[in-house]
């Protein structure tokens, strides 16, 4: 570093760079509080730990240390508040360049993995699977602009799951923020590309939020991209981007929270800003997906907790701010959620938790990439991917735990590192282990234990970014004489060795580009759909139930101009509470044996399947051949005899 580029009130008449780095952190702490006091008990001046404990003491009895708080921007960390580094703080300009670039990084990776749509297809019609759970996301996206354009209420429909009661809008993952932003797209181009255009941005979103939060651990701009890579394309985002899971994929929320939250607890945010931040980013979290909410209070409470141990004197001063913050972002909480809760908790159709039976956990799962990585998976195919398996979506691997675990001693603030390897090591174990407990907890049990990988990715990316930051930029005595010694090539190489070694095994289980599917709609839907009144329903055959939903896509590409029989949902079951997988409703199971059975239908069953068809009346029957096998489409005809309209491979009759 040359003369003149510390901090000003420094001398430019002495190279700083000159002096050992124990003499910089004295020279720097003299230039802002006068003369400093070295005999202090216990501390030598060729030990970094003196030089901590000389800068800790000075920066208490000075606390008016001017210096700009941001590592990336060379801040001290709120774990740690160890010694900072001694360039000068990143212009902010310089700043908004880094995210900008980073940004930039991300989506270029974005679009590799999405290439075969973006470069190789079309947008608006391409998609991995409009069924599964992909349909989901495309119905949702649809949803929210019809409900205000048409006045109704976006809490609630009854054009999904008619016959059944309507759907709960807020007991279902039904992404309002992403489908208000994306409602001009939707609305000129159609719900697959809207959810071609969140797919794609999600993970660049959420990796330049957690870029911004790395650069509060450490300074060198590859460090801090590679934090934020491992969070925005772990297994887990992978995984979930295909399947059509926006609310695990826009995971911004969790890094923005701890950034939001270390600044509150280092005071330099105001309290009652720093809630009312808190609140909104947790109001506009809550209509993405509330699990990432339980999973980053769950992330924040073991920091928290490491952070008390390790310095405790950090919460006590800062307890009174936390108090407030949290009593503010609260009341933001409960004045703009009031509604959407009572719907939730209270409102028609509402499903109370667990929403899935307790499902099994593979101990130490994270170290398995999964049997066949490469493989075609036909339940990943059931539920809306048709390429290769790839890894599991907690899959970890070893590599980057052996770099976290070797190269600690070139960790400069090995507090903070401490407090990270602590929290990743609870969200692992937890993930991997389960337990009863979680599933008896209120609206926590609605969320699976299994999806911790989602903070543990984000934990375990800033681990092996400080790592990497801790070779390109030594500050351990030890390491800066041998980058003195050898080179500054050194400590390149063994950034680049880290991250091969950590980065490599996982990577080399994704299957890129992403498999995509021409999205065809059955021509009833653009033609006839629009004619069906108002109080008339739909029944669509294949019954749309569960992951076989492909009516519910049709639907929703065709501008949801009629209610449709059935869907692929949250709604309560026959018990009028818990989930309709764990509470089945007989009719609508009646109903899928009926119009999926191949073997000839018994006079019992054909008589309930009028009964049934007469007790909904008046209901319309529209049976797509190109995707019905023949054998079922026979045995319907069977039933209900002569359609009473049969052209361009749809059959229709209408029950009065």
């Amino acid at each position: 570093m040359k003369a003149g580029q510390g901090v000003r009130a420094a001398s430019h008449s002495l190279h700083l760079h000159g002096l050992p780095s124990e003499l910089r952190h004295i020279h720097w702490a003299e230039s802002l509080v006068g003369p400093v006091d070295i005999s202090m008990p216990g501390v030598g001046m060729h030990d970094l730990s003196g030089a901590v404990a000389i800068f800790s003491h000075v920066a208490w009895r000075s606390r008016k240390l001017a210096f700009s708080p941001s590592v990336g921007d060379r801040r001290v960390t709120t774990l740690v508040e160890e010694a900072p580094a001694l360039e000068a703080p990143t212009p902010p300009s310089h700043r908004r360049n880094h995210l900008l670039v980073a940004g930039c990084i991300y989506l270029a990776t974005s679009i590799v993995l999405w290439s075969h749509i973006w470069i190789l297809g079309d947008p608006a019609r391409s998609t991995t699977c409009a069924c599964g759970d992909a349909a989901q996301q495309l119905w949702w996206l649809e949803w929210f602009p019809q409900a205000l354009l048409h006045g109704h209420n976006p809490f609630y429909s009854s054009a999904l799951f008619a016959r059944f009661g309507g759907i709960n809008a807020m007991s279902n993952t039904s992404w309002m923020l992403p489908a208000a932003v994306l409602s001009p797209i939707t609305l000129l181009w159609g719900p697959i590309a809207s959810s071609n255009v969140a797919n794609l941005l999600a993970p660049v979103l959420s990796g330049v939020a957690a870029f911004a939060l790395a650069s509060r651990f450490m300074r060198s701009f590859a460090a801090r991209t590679v934090a934020g890579a491992v969070f925005a394309f772990s297994p887990f985002v992978i995984r979930n981007t295909v399947l059509g899971h926006l609310g695990f994929t826009l995971i911004a929320y969790v890094p923005l929270v701890l950034l939001v939250g270390d600044k509150l607890v280092r005071r330099e945010l105001p309290a009652v800003r720093a809630g009312l931040l808190l609140g909104g980013l947790t109001v506009l979290e809550f209509f993405i997906g509330v699990e990432v909410i339980v999973f980053t209070a769950f992330l924040a409470m073991i920091l928290l907790a490491g952070t008390a141990i390790v310095r405790r004197e950090v919460l006590l001063r800062a307890a009174r701010d936390i108090a407030v913050a949290a009593g503010v972002s609260c009341g933001v909480c409960a004045v703009a959620l009031s509604y959407p809760l009572w719907v939730a908790v209270a409102g028609r159709n509402h499903v109370a938790g667990p929403y899935w039976p307790n499902a099994g956990h593979t101990l130490f799962g994270f170290l398995q990439s999964g049997e066949d990585f490469n493989g075609i998976s036909r339940a990943l195919q059931a539920i809306g991917y048709a390429g290769p398996i790839g890894p599991r979506p907690d899959f970890v691997g070893l590599g980057i735990l052996v770099v976290l675990a070797l190269c600690a001693p070139v960790i400069a603030r090995r507090r903070a590192y401490a407090v990270l390897a602590v929290a990743a090591s609870a969200c692992l174990l937890f993930e991997s282990a389960g337990s009863r407990q979680w599933h008896a907890i209120p609206i926590v049990s609605s969320a699976s234990q299994s999806r911790l990988a989602l903070v543990a990715a984000l934990v375990l990316g800033l681990m092996l970014g400080m790592v990497i930051d801790g070779w390109l930029l030594p500050a351990r005595p030890w390491l800066v004489r041998l980058t003195r010694s050898r080179g500054r090539w050194v400590g390149s190489l063994a950034a680049i060795a880290s991250v091969l070694v950590a980065i490599v095994p996982v990577a080399s289980t994704y299957s890129v580009p992403f498999v995509i599917r021409t999205a065809r709609v059955p021509a009833w839907f653009s033609r006839d759909a629009s004619d069906v009144p108002s109080d008339r329903p739909v029944l669509v055959i294949p019954f749309a139930w569960e992951i076989r939903d492909e009516a519910m896509a049709w639907q929703a590409e065709t501008g949801i101009r009629f209610s449709l029989v059935g869907g692929w949902g949250f709604i309560p079951g026959s018990d009028h509470s818990k989930d309709e997988v764990l509470s089945p409703l007989a009719s609508a199971r009646f109903l899928r044996q009926v119009t999926t059975q191949t073997s000839s239908i018994t006079p019992l069953q054909a008589s309930r399947f009028h009964a049934l068809l007469t007790a909904w009346s008046p209901i319309e029957v529209v049976l797509v051949e190109a995707v019905t096998p023949v054998a079922v489409s026979r045995n319907i005809r069977d039933m209900l005899g002569s359609p009473s309209s049969s052209r361009d491979g749809s059959l229709t009759w209408i029950i009065r």
